[in-house]
């Protein structure tokens, strides 16, 4: 996973955090998102439904990875009735 972080980075020139713990636990829940879903969903963002996560075309992780169905749905999260909501909140956050 730690090759796959900085290989991810070198590509838009970007850097890890320069503080260790920061970006070891980035590495590990990208990890356990790996573990999870299959797909290594970035641990710091809230995503609505990780399984259906939109990927653009062309993006290698699409290739990679695809479209991962939720084998459980009927566990969901349990912020799961407001994702909608929360996927407006994210959209209206300024970057």
């Amino acid at each position: 996973m730690k090759i796959f972080v900085e290989k991810y980075t070198e590509k838009p020139g970007t850097y890890v955090s320069p503080i260790e713990w920061v970006t070891d636990q980035v590495v590990s829940g990208l990890a356990q998102n790996i573990d999870d879903i299959g797909r290594p969903l970035c641990p710091c963002r809230f995503y609505p439904d990780k399984n259906t996560e939109y990927l653009p075309e062309g993006r290698e992780a699409l290739d990679s990875y695809g479209i991962i169905k939720d084998p459980h749905p009927e566990k969901g999260r349990p912020l799961r009735d407001k994702a909608a909501e929360r996927e407006q909140e994210r959209i209206d956050r300024p970057s």
